[in-house]
C-alpha cells in the first residue's frame, strides 16, 4: 500500500487517530478527517509528516451526504494538485460505487 493515500475519517481522536497513524507507517500519506476538531486533527496530521509521510486534514459532517461526497472530491483534488498521480485513495470508512456514490462501510480503494 506504499503508493496509497488513506482517507481515515474521524482521525483527529480515538481509534481514527490510532488507525491513521497506523496506515502512515505503509502508505504514501494520510488525509485526515474531522468534524469538530481541527487543532487535534493537525496534531495527527503533524505526527503523519513526522513519519516522512504526506499528510493534510479535511473537515466534513459525514451526517450530510453533499460534505460526504465533497470530503471525498476535496481528497482527490489536492492529491492531484500536488501532482501525485500514481497515488491511490483509499477510505478506511467508505466505498465509492458507480460515479462518486458513497455508501457501506469496509476498506475500498476509490478510483
Amino acid at each position: 500500500m506504499k503508493d496509497k493515500i488513506a482517507l481515515v475519517t474521524g482521525s483527529s481522536r480515538g481509534i481514527g487517530r490510532d488507525i491513521a497513524l497506523k496506515l502512515a507507517d505503509v502508505t504514501s500519506g494520510v488525509a485526515v478527517h474531522y468534524k469538530n476538531s481541527r487543532n487535534a486533527a493537525e496534531k495527527v496530521a503533524t505526527k503523519v509528516r513526522e513519519k516522512g509521510k504526506l499528510a493534510v486534514s479535511f473537515r466534513a459532517d459525514l451526517t450530510k451526504e453533499k460534505e460526504a461526497l465533497a470530503l471525498v472530491r476535496n481528497v482527490e483534488k489536492k492529491i492531484r494538485q500536488n501532482r501525485y498521480f500514481g497515488q491511490q485513495l483509499w477510505s478506511d470508512s467508505c466505498q465509492i460505487l458507480g460515479k462518486g456514490h458513497l455508501i457501506g462501510v469496509g476498506l475500498h480503494s476509490a478510483q
